[in-house]
């Protein structure tokens, strides 16, 4: 189990509307996320735990930021760090992953 702490403001828009993001990306890695408060909890494979705790962190700066988180952002954004292992979002985020159609 991971746990990771984002900014409380953040994560609405990083869970998305009915928690669709969160559930996309539980289906995705086959792991159990749950958010409370500022805390998302992670609970799997170890592999795909730390790498879905990479994912959201990243993903909740590029929310803090003021940055809007799509579905498609989010999707792209799990097949990249599934396919590399690790990934540093940064070099897409905000210019590109926002503007990625998929």
């Amino acid at each position: 189990m991971l746990k990771i702490q984002v900014d409380e403001k953040s994560l609405p828009a990083l869970a998305g509307t009915q928690d669709s993001h969160l559930k996309y990306l539980e289906a995705h890695f086959d792991v159990e996320i749950a958010a409370r408060g500022r805390e998302i909890t992670v609970r799997g494979d170890p592999t795909r735990e730390a790498m879905v705790a990479e994912l959201l962190a990243q993903l909740g700066t590029h929310v803090s930021a003021g940055n809007p988180l799509s579905s498609q952002d989010v999707s792209y954004a799990a097949r990249l760090i599934a396919e590399e292992g690790s990934a540093s979002l940064a070099r897409l985020i905000p210019e590109q992953v926002s503007n990625l159609v998929v």
